[in-house]
């Protein structure tokens, strides 16, 4: 039986997806946080008076959904990939399959239209900085049907070049260099001065200049990677996205980098998605993550990856419940990065068993001295 903060978590995410877009404002750029935020704040404990403070805060600045030019069809779905003023449109059109197709079974039907067609949502996924997928893995974790219709729109709204470089065999050529190092592969990119005159400052917003200008060398980074143990190489690159969002700032800089917070996020994501997709689809996932860190690592001008950038001995004793306390209850507590990366750090801490509490110290290191994103 569910408990009154569980109901209310089901409760506020359908409102959201009633009444908010996925996204909004000019152009449609800007995402709706609120469903994985809500996610986030009650996996950290949030009780139904934290759980609805956020959404009526989140209510003054989100947006309305707005009708769409047409309605979308079985024969044309996929050729809206990419425009937002098609997000509601995409809604109706799966949500009406759901009901006519699949009985209610949102399930089967994400499991049939995430990889259907030669341009399958399924590899647009990790755009929009992987927003698709958060909204997916987290739909997957508590059971959201309105959770999984807006990964789905979110999916085809922001469909975009990295999807291009899934669905083409052309972009997976072999590289001259290889590694099974995530973290010596960001040391390499660190270190190779071709990238020296990319951005001359932190850029996230000019990663799609950044392939256009500089694809053959992203490609030879991409390409680089070979997954040849997943388990020991995906727990490697989720322990590196902690260490980059952490380390790749000055201690009490107050200047962390929120592409970064997606990587972790997204990084996150599918740790929860794996266990629900395929096994032949699971490297090609991780490989299209690996895409997106590859390129907000560049944009964020190749920061040091310092995997030992503090003493354990910080820590004092506090435990995961400081962190989840920090989470919820510090002035950042309406920041939907910093309450995901928190959560982020914990899960990954509990997969992982965190035995020398590097994950930990991470957590109460952001949850301490976190004071804003960069600009």
């Amino acid at each position: 039986m569910e408990d009154h903060n569980s109901r209310s978590l089901k409760h506020l995410l359908r409102a959201n997806h009633s009444n908010y877009a996925c996204l909004f404002g000019a152009e449609m750029k800007l995402q709706n946080p609120l469903g994985p935020l809500l996610c986030s704040a009650y996996a950290m404990g949030a009780n139904n008076v934290q759980l609805h403070a956020l959404y009526d805060e989140y209510a003054k600045i989100l947006g309305p959904w707005e009708d769409s030019p047409s309605e979308m069809i079985d024969e044309d779905w996929q050729d809206f990939y990419g425009n937002p003023k098609y997000q509601r449109a995409t809604v109706d059109y799966f949500e009406d399959a759901l009901v006519m197709t699949f009985n209610y079974d949102w399930r089967k039907l994400v499991g049939t239209f995430l990889f259907q067609g030669p341009k399958p949502l399924f590899n647009g996924l990790m755009s929009g900085l992987g927003n698709p997928l958060v909204h997916l893995a987290n739909s997957l974790q508590i059971n959201s049907k309105e959770l999984s219709m807006e990964a789905f729109a979110l999916s085809s709204a922001e469909y975009d070049y990295t999807a291009e470089y899934m669905n083409s065999k052309f972009y997976a050529e072999p590289s001259s260099r290889s590694s099974g190092s995530i973290k010596d592969l960001l040391d390499q990119v660190r270190q190779d001065d071709r990238f020296d005159q990319v951005f001359s400052e932190p850029s996230p917003d000019k990663i799609p200049q950044l392939f256009q200008e500089h694809e053959a060398l992203m490609m030879e980074y991409w390409n680089a990677w070979i997954l040849d143990d997943l388990t020991k190489q995906f727990r490697e690159s989720q322990e590196v996205a902690v260490a980059l969002l952490v380390s790749s700032v000055k201690r009490k800089s107050k200047s962390h980098s929120k592409a970064l917070a997606q990587v972790l996020a997204a990084s996150h994501a599918i740790r929860i998605i794996l266990q629900f997709i395929p096994k032949e689809s699971h490297i090609k996932l991780v490989r299209s993550w690996w895409l997106m860190t590859l390129a907000a690592y560049v944009s964020n001008l190749r920061p040091e990856i310092d995997t030992n950038y503090a003493d354990v001995g910080e820590i004092k004793g506090r435990q995961w419940s400081y962190v989840e306390n920090m989470a919820l209850e510090s002035p950042w507590f309406q920041d939907a990065s910093y309450v995901n990366s928190l959560r982020s750090m914990r899960d990954i801490a509990e997969t992982w068993k965190d035995a020398d509490e590097k994950i930990l110290l991470a957590a109460v290191i952001f949850a301490d001295e976190f004071g804003g994103w960069k600009p």
